[in-house]
């Protein structure tokens, strides 16, 4: 078999193929930055068709994008996580986050000063703001309750009321709910929430020196030998020193559920969360073989099929966590905590499961048995 992978998926990876693959960039792009530039290389890319069994064309951006150029032909595939499957991009995220992070660990502090963190970022981006309403009614709600001494956040751009009126019109299950805080607060920004600063705003060298004393992996990525690399990799410590859980904002209209760097965070360093995203959300994580926190957390807001009564339900088990002795919560989860980091850290199980997706869908789109090892 003759595999070509333009935008060098296999490479970015390091897999093997059974018999020959070509790619035309290498290593050199990482999956989100960087790639971002393949959108306007690949428009200069016709492969030979009658050349190669098999191409590979990957990409982190919109899949449609690049859905004209494989049409009927059932030589090629277009893999994207966004559109193609929630057990990639986990798969994708705790592999190559576990990578960088090489089981760095943030104790747990029982004094902190706020019991949660809640990254906002990016509300608005350009046609996708309704993916994203949760985002904003997280930053409403934190505001309605007065959870500014309880929640440590940070709200990336300021978004207009208008805009966001506009957007939820077109989520009924939304729609009341998020009139009553837009009309009661305005505009969303920054300047309303205590907006500490987050290293991901900064340069990816400076985070990662601040957060772990290096910039080695940064310098080897540059060098194109850690194609992984991503700034959305991240991981917050100096926030995670500072607050007790996470609230995982998650995107809720997408099919199924939705699984990224969002979730993989609190994981891999071992924090209890409560998800402000779709509808069983923890149930999927639970069947993937990690554990939440029943004994300690009402997890029954995810079967709550009503967003708004969802999301009300976990924002108030944040109040629950603070009202309870945290030294207790934490002997109560240690070892779910402690599973969920052993599992994260198993780069060879996130890494089998990524090929084992890949072999299947390649099989299943195309009629190709392909040997990815």
């Amino acid at each position: 078999m003759i595999v070509y992978d333009p935008t060098g998926f296999l490479g970015d990876y390091g897999f093997s193929i059974q018999g020959q693959a070509y790619a035309s960039l290498d290593t050199v792009y990482s999956k989100s930055g960087p790639r971002i530039a393949i959108l306007d290389y690949l428009g200069d890319i016709e492969p030979d068709r009658d050349r190669f069994d098999l191409i590979i064309w990957y990409t982190m951006e919109n899949f449609y994008v690049f859905k004209s150029r494989v049409q009927d032909n059932k030589k090629e595939i277009v893999l994207s996580p966004n559109s193609q499957g929630a057990d990639f991009f986990l798969s994708n995220w705790i592999y190559s986050t576990a990578e960088i992070y090489k089981k760095s660990y943030v104790k747990p502090n029982l004094n902190c000063p706020y019991i949660a963190t809640l990254f906002v970022g990016r509300i608005a981006d350009r046609t996708r703001v309704s993916r994203k309403l949760n985002r904003a009614w997280a930053y409403y709600e934190t505001l309605e309750r007065g959870w500014q001494d309880l929640v440590m956040t940070t709200v990336r751009d300021q978004v207009s009321s208008q805009t966001l009126m506009a957007e939820s019109s077109r989520c009924a299950d939304l729609k009341a709910d998020m009139e009553m805080k837009i009309n009661m607060f305005g505009d969303v920004s920054p300047s309303k929430l205590p907006n500490f600063d987050h290293h991901e705003s900064n340069s990816v060298r400076q985070a990662l020196a601040e957060n772990l004393g290096t910039t080695d992996i940064f310098d080897r990525g540059q060098a194109g030998d850690v194609s992984l690399f991503d700034q959305r990799n991240l991981i917050p410590e100096n926030f995670y020193r500072n607050s007790f859980c996470d609230i995982v904002l998650q995107e809720f209209q997408n099919p199924g559920v939705f699984l990224d760097e969002k979730i993989s965070k609190p994981m891999l360093m071992g924090r209890p969360f409560v998800v402000i995203g779709p509808q069983y959300y923890l149930k999927f994580l639970r069947e993937l073989g990690f554990q939440t926190f029943d004994p300690v957390i009402d997890e029954s807001y995810d079967l709550e099929p009503d967003p708004v009564k969802r999301w009300r339900r976990a924002f108030d088990q944040i109040r629950v966590l603070k009202n309870s002795d945290l030294q207790s919560v934490n002997d109560r989860l240690k070892n779910r905590l402690k599973h969920n980091r052993k599992m994260s850290y198993n780069s060879e199980y996130w890494i089998d499961r990524l090929k084992k997706w890949l072999n299947d869908t390649i099989e299943k789109e195309t009629g190709i048995k392909c040997a990815i090892y």
